[in-house]
């Protein structure tokens, strides 16, 4: 579950969400949340565990210092790498990121920076999730399978991706093809984008996944999705960087989209209760 305040974390611990990312600008796609955010997701998880005595719900930070593409520089990256260690120093349970070159596809030497950010010398678990960054790449599953032969066994713990689609479902043939590529190598390929109620059930049918990634927002996503997809459409360029100037558009990651959006505990709860008895 995704959320952008502290309001947002209430609302997920009380519905039954297994799982929090928490951000800032959902709008956008998420960005790297404050440390003031961070510090009360991190009170705050911890005040219910005392209160219910439930097993603490993991809490991960976006790591993301712009909207935008996913190109950084090494001053951007600089960046991430002391977000990264402020959410571990916090106490939180891992980060989600993600870097890739100019033409889509996965920047292994700044995946390799901030891994290490994330992983180096700390003898305590901490995950590091691929956010859709993978989505930009001209093919995902080439990407991801690349990702696994480069990168060192256990750096990354799970994928977000739509297959490269503007939602999950649209893009479920491609998100089954790399839950195919994952198997055996411990690597979580998880479904997000337009997930909801309505067809969470049918998209793990279709795909295989066992985790699945939702804002449950209560606004709805699809007529921004469609409307900046059929926008990107007009373009004439042929190259991979208009390719993925195009993408960063259709999938909301930069702006116009439909402004803040507040988690909706119903949702939540509704979702929940239905992943949970898949």
């Amino acid at each position: 579950m995704c959320v952008d305040s502290s309001q947002g974390v209430v609302t997920a611990l009380a519905n039954g969400a297994d799982r929090i990312e928490l951000c800032s600008a959902l709008d956008v796609g998420g960005l790297t949340p404050s440390l003031d955010l961070i510090e009360m997701a991190a009170a705050l998880v911890a005040a219910r565990q005392d209160e219910h005595g439930e097993s603490p719900t993991a809490v991960v930070a976006m790591i993301r210092p712009r909207s935008g593409d996913f190109c950084y520089s090494t001053m951007e990256l600089e960046v991430m790498k002391r977000d990264i260690e402020a959410a571990r120093r916090v106490g939180l349970a891992g980060v989600v990121l993600g870097a890739t070159a100019t033409d889509g596809d996965i920047d292994l030497t700044a995946m390799h920076t901030l891994i290490s950010a994330a992983t180096a010398s700390h003898p305590t678990p901490f995950s590091v999730t691929l956010h859709r960054a993978i989505d930009l790449s001209p093919d995902p599953v080439a990407s991801l399978q690349t990702l696994l032969r480069e990168l060192p066994r256990g750096s990354i713990d799970r994928v977000l991706t739509s297959g490269g689609s503007c939602s999950a479902w649209e893009g479920r043939d491609t998100i089954a093809r790399m839950v195919e590529a994952a198997a055996g190598s411990g690597v979580v390929v998880m479904a997000g984008a337009g997930v909801s109620v309505a067809n969470v059930s049918k998209l793990v049918a279709a795909t295989g996944v066992t985790e699945v990634h939702a804002s449950c927002s209560s606004s709805s996503s699809s007529s921004s999705s469609s409307s900046s997809s059929s926008s990107s459409s007009s373009s004439s360029s042929s190259s991979s960087s208009s390719v993925v100037r195009e993408k960063v558009v259709a999938f909301g990651f930069t702006a116009g989209g439909e402004g803040p959006r507040e988690t909706n505990g119903a949702k939540v709860e509704d979702l929940a209760n239905i992943v949970h008895a898949l």
